[in-house]
């Protein structure tokens, strides 16, 4: 006969209790989670539509192709459909490039003509410290125009000058380095600008001489230019004359003949330090796209003030060109 069943082990277990909860986590704690999103990526104006490579493509076509942003505004209209206000091209780049307050901070040789405007920029701002040095290929022009009227005199005045340009020619032919030039300069050249200064000195002074005459605008220009030609013999890095300067600025003239004005008060200076961007990077034999491009993409990680001059053009090519070196010379495989 078998045993009746203890209630013990016949009874069901308890069911749970209605207010008691299955999850473990109680709905206080569900209310103060927050959905997970990534953190934003970095760019180069915040709520604004431009991108490294839209930048870049503006400034190229600007100064390097010297199309205005009028007509970039048009064409990105009608071959993409992208709207986007010149307004809001000046306004964006001139934020990265820039920054809203901008401060003329040039310093160093300013090479130039006669121009009394260089002469009344420099004499405005002391603080900047600015050294004028003369161009020499500007002062026998003048002499050129006075052969007829005394042509001992001129001749003599353009041989020498033609002297020195002779020694410039041979230390660029050796490859000489700026304390090679200093010093043949020194040894050389220093004997052909004396005997010109001195010569301009005595015939200023000549009554006979009429200042409105070829041959008195010529000693007049000279003889205000000749003495900021001394930079050249103390430095070796500064040429006699900056015909090489004129001839990398003379496609700008392209841009000049297509936009009116130049902008507000310091979009010359902007423009100015954007112009010798590009330039050096021509010299360079480098895409000025690919430059600027990577430029933005590296102020988009907020770079430190002490990173910055590795952004600059020359210091660019020099990485690049080290990094090629590099894979040239890797071992094959």
């Amino acid at each position: 006969m078998s045993k009746p069943a203890s209630a013990s082990t016949s009874a069901p277990p308890p069911s749970p209790s209605r207010s008691s909860s299955a999850s473990p986590t109680s709905a206080k704690t569900k209310s103060t989670l927050f959905p997970l999103t990534p953190p934003l990526e970095p760019c180069l104006l915040p709520g604004s539509v431009l991108t490294p490579s839209l930048g870049a493509h503006l400034l190229t076509q600007k100064f390097c192709y010297h199309s205005t942003f009028y007509r970039e505004e048009w064409k990105l209209r009608a071959a993409h459909g992208i709207e986007l206000t010149r307004n809001l091209m000046c306004s964006c780049l001139d934020t990265i490039l820039i920054g809203k307050e901008a401060h003329s901070s040039f310093q160093g040789y300013l090479q130039s003509d006669g121009l009394r405007a260089y002469q009344t920029f420099i004499a405005r701002h002391p603080h900047l410290k600015i050294i004028p040095v003369s161009c020499l290929a500007h002062i026998p022009r003048k002499f050129y125009d006075a052969r007829d009227d005394h042509p001992k005199v001129t001749a003599w005045i353009l041989h020498q000058i033609a002297c020195i340009y002779r020694i410039e020619a041979a230390l660029r032919d050796q490859g000489a380095g700026p304390l090679e030039r200093q010093r043949t300069r020194w040894l050389q050249t220093r004997q052909h600008s004396a005997r010109i200064g001195r010569l301009i000195a005595y015939l200023s002074k000549q009554r006979r001489i009429l200042p409105k005459s070829p041959l008195g605008q010529a000693l007049a220009y000279a003889a205000n230019q000749w003495p900021h030609l001394e930079p050249c013999f103390l430095d070796g890095q500064i040429e006699f004359d900056n015909n090489l300067t004129e001839n990398a600025i003379c496609p700008t003239k392209l841009g000049h003949k297509n936009w009116m004005f130049i902008g507000g008060e310091h979009t010359g200076w902007r423009s100015a330090v954007i112009y010798t961007f590009v330039e050096q990077l021509r010299r360079h034999g480098q895409d000025s796209f690919a430059w600027f491009e990577w430029v933005f993409d590296q102020l988009m990680r907020d770079p430190a003030p002490e990173d910055l001059g590795a952004l600059l053009p020359t210091n660019w090519h020099k990485a690049r060109t080290a990094a090629a070196d590099q894979i040239i010379e890797l071992p094959a495989a």
